[in-house]
């Protein structure tokens, strides 16, 4: 395993995750989900309010701010390796 986790993870559902976000980007379907909204008794069934990169995040079981907080460590450790060559 890598010094980034998360991105293991991600890589590993990368060729599923790309299929699925592709089909959800292509076609008319709009996701939606039941929820109890403001003055209803009932739930009722509306759009998801997320990115298909929040959905493919939430399926795939993959925490954004870990991938974000990872990627922030790749360039601060690619920073640190090119400012220790150029001395």
């Amino acid at each position: 395993m890598s010094d980034y986790p998360e991105h293991d993870r991600q890589r590993a559902v990368m060729a599923d995750a790309q299929v699925i976000g592709a089909f959800l980007d292509e076609t008319p379907y709009i996701l939606a989900e039941y929820r109890l909204m403001d003055g209803w008794h009932e739930e009722r069934l509306v759009p998801v309010q997320k990115t298909t990169l929040q959905v493919l995040a939430d399926y795939f079981d993959i925490d954004l701010d870990k991938i974000e907080a990872e990627k922030r460590a790749m360039l601060h450790a690619h920073t640190a390796t090119d400012q220790g060559q150029t001395r």
